[in-house]
């Protein structure tokens, strides 16, 4: 067994060989990191997310979270790089199995998804659940058609109090709203 090295007193504060009391910039933390995942965490990370499957898919457009992400220069001028968000499908346990750019074709990437489950020799998912079905409900039949397209129940929850005449006015939203989710969900997710 190696001699393990011991703990070393700083050095003097006038030590010009010494830590010079600079701050570290974020790209050189950022680089870093991004070196260290590279070479301890990357192949373990691509062989976990290819072994996750669903049940039921959630299909989720981060739009005001990309949105958010912005660049500054060092005149300060500020740029978003994404253009449109990020695409995301989740599984039961809220994690994700697939992404692109949510302006990237939703048709590849179901297609993509629809080959991971023949790989893993696995049924499609029986239901992908998503915030806006009535876009997605034809492409999700063409490229996975075991799987079904519905409204996510927080979305459908939202639109149905909505039209109800001065919903938001009432004392009994709440208790309506939460009737409505009883009456469509038997269980709620594992960790959701």
């Amino acid at each position: 067994m190696g001699r393990q090295p011991g703990l070393q007193v700083f050095s003097e504060p006038d030590d010009q060989l010494s830590y010079d009391n600079k701050s570290i910039s974020h790209e050189i933390i950022t680089e870093v990191f991004v070196d260290f995942t590279t070479r301890t965490r990357q192949n373990e990370s691509v062989l976990y997310l290819k072994s996750l499957s669903a049940i039921c898919s959630s299909l989720d457009n981060t739009f005001k979270a990309a949105n958010k992400a912005t660049l500054t220069n060092k005149d300060r001028q500020k740029t978003r790089k994404i253009k449109g968000g990020i695409l995301t499908v989740l599984n039961e346990s809220n994690k994700i199995i697939a992404w692109t750019y949510a302006n990237a074709e939703i048709m590849e990437l179901l297609h993509g998804h629809k080959w991971h489950y023949d790989v893993l020799n696995l049924p499609q998912p029986k239901m992908m659940v998503a915030n806006n079905c009535c876009h997605i409900h034809s492409t999700v039949a063409s490229a996975m058609p075991k799987t079904e397209a519905k409204l996510d129940v927080w979305h459908f929850n939202t639109r149905y109090v909505a039209v109800i005449l001065n919903m938001s006015k009432s004392p009994f939203h709440g208790a309506i709203a939460a009737d409505i989710l009883g009456a469509i969900l038997k269980k709620h997710a594992e960790h959701g």
